[in-house]
This record gives C-alpha cells, sequence and structure tokens, in this order.
C-alpha cells in the first residue's frame, strides 16, 4: 500500500502532514505525478536560490544544488558525501518526527573554521553563518527522501540599520520636499490667473465658478501642509515635553477667533514625538472649524492609574454618533480630511491612543491615553 503525504505550513512556520491518502485508489495518479516529478523537481531544485541538500532516508547526504554549495564553500558534492543529516543533535532527536512525516525548522550555525580543522568538510570558507534550516520529509522517484532548504540570517549591526534607516529618511525628505516646492509654484500661478479671470469679468456665474477654483487651490494648499507634517513623524526621535508650554504653543499657532482655550494642568510632562505640539494644535482648530457655536475649548488632565488621560473638550454641536467610528480616517472630514489622521499617527509614536467620547449637541470630548511610562511629573 502506497501512502500520500499532502504537506502544508503550520502557524509555527513547519512543514507537517495535513492529510495522508492511501490505498490503490490513487496509484494512477501517483504514477503519473511521479513522472513528472522527474522533469520539474530537476529544474526546480538546480535552479532554486535558495541551497537545498537531498539525504535518504538514514540522513545520508545525496546531492545539492549549486547554491547550497556557495554557501558552505565546497565545489562539487563529493566534498559533502560523507555528510550525514542526523549529526545534527537536534535533528537526530528529531528523527521520528521526520520519519512520521513532519517537518523540522531549526536554527543552524556553520562554523567553517572548526569543519576545516576536523577535516569533515574541506570549505574554503572561514568565520562562521548562522542558516535558517528547514527539513522536511518528501517522496521522490518512489522514494522516502528528506529535503533540507537553508537560508542564511544576515544580522545587520544596529548602527547600521539606523544609517540605513537615516538615509532612507532623508531621501523621502529630499523628494517630498522638492514635489511640494513644485506643486506650490503650479498653485501659484494658477492662483494669479485666478485673479485675473475676476479682474476681467463680471458674470456672477463665471465668477462662482472661478470662486469654487479659488476653494479648490486653497484646499490642495492645506492637504500639502498636512503631507508636510505627516512626512516628518517619527523622522526625530520623541522627548520629553512640558504639556502646559505645548498647549500654549499650539494657541499661537492657530486663529481662535473668539473662542476661549481653559488649561486645567499642572507642571507634567510627556514623552512623544517633536510635532506633539502639531497634534494639540490640530485638536483646537478643529473644536473651532466644526464646532459652530463653541465658545470654550476646555484641556485638562485626568490623573488615571495606571495611564492618565489628556482631554480636550469643547462645548460646540459634537460629533454625530454614525461619523465617530470615521473620523481618525485619512480623507474623512469637510475640509482635508487629514487633520484628526495626522493627530492619531503623531500620538501612536509613542504609545499614546485617542478616542471622541463626547456627546453629539453636546461637545466634542477627545481623550488621549498616555502610558504610564510615558508621562511624568516636572
Amino acid at each position: 500500500m502506497r501512502r500520500r503525504f499532502i504537506i502544508s505550513w503550520n502557524g509555527d512556520n513547519e512543514r507537517r502532514v495535513v492529510r495522508v491518502m492511501s490505498g490503490t485508489a490513487v496509484e494512477p495518479d501517483l504514477k503519473k505525478e511521479e513522472q513528472l516529478n522527474g522533469n520539474w523537481f530537476s529544474a526546480l531544485f538546480h535552479a532554486s536560490i535558495t541551497g537545498i541538500a537531498r539525504y535518504d532516508v538514514t540522513g545520508q547526504f545525496v546531492e545539492s544544488n549549486r547554491t547550497y554549495r556557495e554557501m558552505i564553500g565546497v565545489s562539487s558534492d563529493n566534498d559533502l558525501k560523507t555528510t550525514n543529516l542526523f549529526d545534527d543533535p537536534v535533528l537526530s532527536a528529531a528523527k521520528s518526527r521526520l520519519c512520521g512525516g513532519e517537518g523540522i525548522r531549526i536554527k543552524t550555525e556553520f562554523d567553517f573554521d572548526t569543519l576545516k580543522a576536523t577535516k569533515k568538510i574541506p570549505t574554503i570558507k572561514i568565520g562562521r553563518i548562522s542558516c535558517d534550516h528547514v527539513i522536511i520529509p518528501v517522496t521522490h522517484e518512489g522514494k522516502q527522501e528528506c529535503l533540507g532548504y537553508l537560508s542564511e540570517i544576515r544580522e545587520m549591526p544596529v548602527q547600521d540599520c539606523e544609517e540605513v534607516v537615516k538615509r532612507l529618511n532623508n531621501t523621502l525628505q529630499i523628494v517630498g520636499s522638492v514635489t511640494r516646492h513644485d506643486i506650490q509654484n503650479q498653485l501659484t500661478a494658477v492662483i494669479g490667473y485666478n485673479e485675473l479671470l475676476l479682474m476681467m469679468t463680471q458674470d456672477p456665474k463665471f465668477r462662482a465658478f472661478l470662486e469654487k477654483e479659488r476653494q479648490a487651490v486653497d484646499k490642495i494648499r492645506r492637504q500639502l501642509a498636512f503631507s508636510k507634517i505627516y512626512q516628518s513623524i517619527g523622522a526625530e526621535p520623541p522627548r520629553w515635553q512640558k504639556i502646559r508650554t505645548i498647549i500654549n504653543a499650539a494657541r499661537e499657532d492657530i486663529n481662535l477667533k473668539s473662542v476661549k482655550v481653559t488649561v486645567d494642568i499642572g507642571e507634567v510632562a510627556v514623552y512623544a514625538d517633536p510635532l506633539f505640539v502639531k497634534a494639540v494644535s490640530y485638536l483646537l482648530e478643529n473644536s473651532v472649524s466644526h464646532g459652530e457655536s463653541v465658545t470654550e475649548v476646555r484641556v485638562w488632565l485626568q490623573d488615571k492609574v495606571p495611564n492618565p488621560v489628556l482631554i480636550v473638550e469643547d462645548n460646540g454641536k459634537g460629533i454625530p454618533e454614525p461619523e465617530k467610528p470615521k473620523i481618525f480616517e485619512r480623507g474623512f472630514g469637510k475640509i482635508t480630511g487629514w487633520g484628526l489622521f495626522v493627530v492619531r499617527e503623531i500620538l501612536a509614536v509613542t504609545g499614546m491612543t485617542i478616542a471622541e467620547t463626547g456627546q453629539s449637541g453636546v461637545g466634542a470630548r477627545f481623550e488621549i491615553q498616555i502610558p504610564a511610562e510615558k508621562f511624568r511629573k516636572e
């Protein structure tokens, strides 16, 4: 009786048998499958950019592809003919699992200096490498075998990673800056022609269209300003900032009209992205722009345990319940659709979250939860 193993990845990234088909009913399909194997299996095996080695049922080395030999530092399969899969103590302990049709995934260390010293493998490499080693049982040309897949784990020093990230950020900043500058120049030209056309015509309908055009240009400019802020999120490391100082700066950043801002916060600080001041100013601006009947915005701190809550609330018309789940999504809103989305992203840099908990008809209320370790009293 012949058995057919159908193998798939499980949640732990290991190959496991998920179904076994047995009996003579599948014999014709298996024979056709094995005939095809001889053609495409060999092509895939030798062309793969992943290192692959074949072992017989006892773990004895059979053959490898070019990638595998290059990783190990040998020129031919003859240099590996004395190796056995189960020389590795971890794989030796898992032999019964492999024989039972289960795949294994381990981390393998190759110490080339030791391999040369013991004359086990005549490698030309020096030092050591770490590899992700996946071994799965297969049927090839009617025989039970094991395939070993080898992928080198390349660990980059933290300093190198930081340099790469910094370089990529600089590139994005330059591209974004140049693009915004070019668009702004074109918008300036559009506005100029718009003003000339307004001076040349007194037709009310035509002037109405020109006014809509001007409003569209203003919206594009605001969106560009938001995109500049969004691109800068996380570009600089977070730092400790006094909340009262940030609120005062945010008040100066926008036109509050006749809206009064009341601050009820002691000497406390929050560990946040340098753009935290923009997050606060956007919340204040949201009340002024959308609250309609707003006369006062109150900013205060709820000293909860374990996570303090910074609250920004107004006495305006509030936010309708159906809209609340959407207000922090990019594109949702009457003006640019960026403001509250950017607020959420700025806060998320250091693990802060924001929610709207106000009542429609009473006023908007934004609650910012601050992780305990990102808050301190001065």
